[in-house]
């Protein structure tokens, strides 16, 4: 039991006529492993947390400053030239919320309810863009140090492909046509750049 940790915030009651909140992390939990889903649901008993990430969210940070530039002034970012993506960062006035940046959305991001389920899905998206046929494109900020080439084959990295269409789908349920493509765009720190 030392393990783990209890909240008494968000428990789930099967009863209730309240929409229960369901983020990206605790979906991706269920999936993991129904009994600890279960266990945090129902009684609080959660994993404990994790240090955090500061480098990470430096990247994070940096990236959307970067990108928010080129938002305000409606320009293309010059990867999206080289990849040849037809989009701009999207100048949308939820941005802020979706990235949970507003005191009523901060750890929560994107909200929608989940008609069958009267689930309140959640997630904090890092990026929006815009295509040319008016879609929206989910985007991801990921860092890492590698020599590697980057790919998302990697059995780890899978977990990056469900958080693409777990926001891919919220932003479908909140009513925007949303593109199928989404787009990784990674940092990569290397010894010597």
């Amino acid at each position: 039991m030392s393990n783990y940790y209890q909240s008494n915030r968000n428990l789930f009651n099967p009863k209730s006529k309240d929409p229960y909140t369901l983020s990206r992390s605790k979906f991706e939990l269920f999936g993991e492993c129904h009994r600890c889903f279960y266990m945090s649901a129902r009684f609080g008993l959660g994993r404990p947390s994790i240090p955090a990430f500061t480098l990470n969210s430096a990247v994070d940070a940096l990236l959307k400053n970067e990108f928010d530039l080129l938002r305000r002034a409606g320009e293309s970012h010059e990867l999206m030239k080289q990849y040849h993506i037809a989009a701009v960062p999207v100048n949308h006035p939820d941005l802020p919320k979706w990235r949970g940046e507003t005191p009523e959305t901060a750890y929560r991001g994107a909200m929608a309810i989940h008609p069958d389920t009267n689930f309140l899905l959640t997630g904090m998206v890092d990026d929006v863009w815009e295509s040319d046929l008016g879609e929206m494109i989910i985007v991801d900020y990921k860092s890492t140090s590698t020599t590697k080439e980057i790919s998302l084959e990697d059995e780890y990295k899978q977990v990056y492909k469900r958080q693409m269409e777990f926001y891919q789908y919220l932003f479908r349920l909140l009513g925007f046509s949303v593109c199928n493509t989404g787009y990784f765009v990674f940092a990569n720190a290397t010894k010597n750049r």
